[in-house]
């Protein structure tokens, strides 16, 4: 075999699909190419035309346009294009014009078919979308590599290994202590009629009757805890751990979430009690797990760290621990678990950094004049924090504040902003941090805030949105923040409001087909790489809280949270969603396995990724991805008629 054709082999294998066709396979096809030479302007293919090749770019880039002229991508060095109008009968041609001077391969429409006949993978690579792609990667990027089940995959529901052990109210403790010896178990779920009342635990036996000589025939309802926490059966295992610890609990019923057997219902009473991430009211319990069930599974989980911070009693030492992110960040990494499962592991432990803070600064102040809450912004209120994340945070202030009272809470705002940053939480660049006397302010002041951003969208007020719009109460009176949630509801809706939140979320534009592949940063210290973070997650970031609002809905969630919210409520396709949701976190492994790599070395982790570094499947799928946030930002433009507007 010749050198030339050698040559033409190692580049066309080292490409998606080619790369994967056996060696013989490769062989007869590169010997059916032709070479084309394009100038610089020329038109390759117009709509109306009967393509019957396909076109592989050796050398300089290509422009797709829509019938419409309307740009679709641009295409470079070892991409395809005219494939669509060789699958389908139908006039799909696209506008296909040279940017610079290169070179074509150009492979005949009967070689192509008989390639898809023969080789499954390449005919599923043109047969199917960027979104179906992107999914298929994630498949292998999540490849089963897990190990033993961990707090981080595990559902309560596969926790739970049997059904609970029940009594009645009216059954007396001596009834209790007696079956609970005999089932062998350690507590006891209280049920009346069907409906869960409380639970009593082995401890509650020793404490409040053996320790207080209570009589044995009184009935188990007077030392049973009413009301107890309860979690849903898909709750992750480390929630349930956080839960626990935060209640300090150590048994937690754990409810269905479909009708149907176990009929032991939850109380209404009960399921307000807890977190969001409690049971709906009459879900059906169908089991009780405790804290050895979580330490039998993995008794050295990093995610303990959060129990460890919340036994500090000095910010010396608080930051010192805090040093152990860096480690249940690169566990999480190795043990192959997912971005989303990452940022909200990671959120977690900044929430009970900020929350042990704020603890010590009340011990040090006193207790505050007035009723507040801490609040934070963007990735942490998201739940979606990586490694790299800086202090996003503001005090929310009842409005019965007296001026003079505002230097208790900027001394508390200066203790943690400070104790924030001695554990590893940089001092945002932005200003966008309690010790702002901005944003240090009383429940009017913010709405009066929310109502000036929604009414004049302008430049500034569409950038405080963006931030602002993420938030969420971590400490102190949280009801403080129900009002104003309700505020920004009534105001979303002020005429153009949202067309220019929309038109704001396209200035993040997925780095798509531009210098030759991808767009890459230019000047400063990160010239020619790629921005996961601002060209990468935050597109989609934005696309979901602009329909998210647009439906009303502003409680903050976690990104891929919203995007259900917003197909729940007609906002989106159920497609969308899936696609989106699939591109988000292809992304976000692509951007946290480069920040793990990063620390291994030693190096300070960033957002930024030479695509030299890319293996050709990241390369690949990437694109794949980038194309389908594209797909949903013109979607996003044309709703909302961002186009128009100046």
């Amino acid at each position: 075999m010749d050198g030339e054709l050698t040559e033409v082999i190692n580049f066309v294998g080292k490409h998606a699909p080619f790369h994967q066709l056996e060696r013989p396979v490769l062989e007869q096809l590169v010997r059916q190419l032709e070479v084309i030479y394009m100038r610089r302007g020329r038109v390759i293919l117009t709509p109306g035309d009967r393509n019957s090749y396909l076109y592989v770019i050796r050398s300089g880039a290509v422009e797709l346009r829509d019938t419409d002229e309307s740009l679709i991508a641009r295409l470079g060095e070892g991409e395809c294009f005219g494939y669509p109008s060789l699958l389908t009968r139908g006039d799909v041609t696209r506008h296909v014009s040279a940017l610079e001077d290169g070179l074509l391969y150009r492979l005949p429409a009967d070689a192509f078919h008989d390639l898809r006949r023969r080789v499954t993978a390449f005919d599923q690579f043109f047969s199917e979308a960027h979104a179906t792609r992107v999914r298929q990667a994630l498949g292998e990027l999540h490849a089963p590599n897990y190990g033993n089940p961990n707090l981080m995959s595990m559902t309560l529901r596969e926790l739970v290994a049997r059904a609970p052990v029940v009594i009645s109210p009216e059954d007396s403790i001596q009834e209790a202590a007696q079956k609970m010896s005999d089932a062998r178990v350690s507590s006891l779920l209280v049920v009346s009629e069907g409906v869960l009342q409380g639970i009593v635990t082995d401890r509650d036996l020793r404490s409040r009757v053996v320790a207080t000589g209570r009589d044995l025939r009184e009935p188990v309802s007077a030392i049973m805890t009413a009301d107890p926490t309860t979690m849903p059966g898909s709750a992750l295992a480390f929630e349930a751990f956080m839960t626990m610890t935060h209640h300090n609990i150590h048994h937690l019923p754990v409810a269905a979430e479909t009708s149907g057997t176990p009929a032991i219902a939850v109380s209404q009473a009960a399921s307000q009690e807890i977190s969001p991430a409690s049971s709906r009211p009459n879900s059906s319990v169908i089991g009780l797990i405790t804290t050895t069930d979580l330490v039998r599974q993995v008794s050295d989980n990093p995610v303990y760290l959060v129990g460890d911070i919340r036994k500090q009693d000095n910010v010396a030492d608080l930051a010192t621990l805090s040093k152990r992110r860096r480690e249940v960040f690169l566990n999480l990494i190795t043990a192959d678990a997912t971005a989303y499962d990452v940022g909200r592991v990671l959120s977690l432990i900044a929430d009970a950094t900020a929350q042990q803070l704020l603890r010590l600064a009340e011990r040090e102040l006193g207790v505050a004049p007035v009723p507040y809450a801490f609040l934070v912004f963007g990735s942490q209120a998201r739940q979606e924090q990586s490694v790299h994340s800086d202090q996003d945070n503001a005090l929310l202030i009842a409005d019965t504040m007296r001026y003079d009272q505002d230097a208790y809470f900027s001394k508390l705002a200066t203790f943690v902003s400070d104790g924030l940053h001695a554990c590893g939480y940089d001092y945002c660049p932005g200003k966008v941090m309690a010790t702002n006397d901005h944003w240090r302010q009383p429940l009017s002041v913010w709405q009066d805030y929310f109502s000036t951003w929604t009414r004049r969208p302008e430049p500034e007020a569409l950038l405080n949105a963006s931030i602002f719009f993420d938030v969420r109460a971590i400490y102190g009176d949280a009801s403080l923040l129900t009002p104003l949630l309700e505020h920004i509801r009534e105001n979303v809706t002020a005429p153009m409001f949202l067309g220019y939140m929309a038109k704001n979320a396209l200035n993040h534009q997925p780095p798509l087909g531009f210098f030759r592949n991808f767009v890459l940063e230019r000047g400063g210290n990160h010239e020619k790489a790629l921005n996961l973070k601002h060209r990468g997650v935050v597109p989609i970031i934005d696309l979901a809280r602009v329909h998210a609002l647009g439906s009303q809905v502003v409680a903050t969630m976690n990104t891929r949270d919203r995007l259900e919210q917003a197909a729940a409520a007609g906002a989106l396709s159920q497609d969308g969603v899936d696609n989106l949701r699939d591109a988000l976190e292809f992304i976000g492994v692509v951007r946290l396995r480069h920040q793990a790599e990063q620390l291994r070395r030693g190096e300070h982790p960033d957002n930024f990724l030479a695509p030299d570094d890319l293996s050709q499947f990241e390369r690949n799928h990437l694109k794949d991805a980038f194309q389908v946030v594209s797909t949903m930002q013109s979607a996003l433009e044309k709703r909302y008629q961002a186009g128009r507007l100046e």
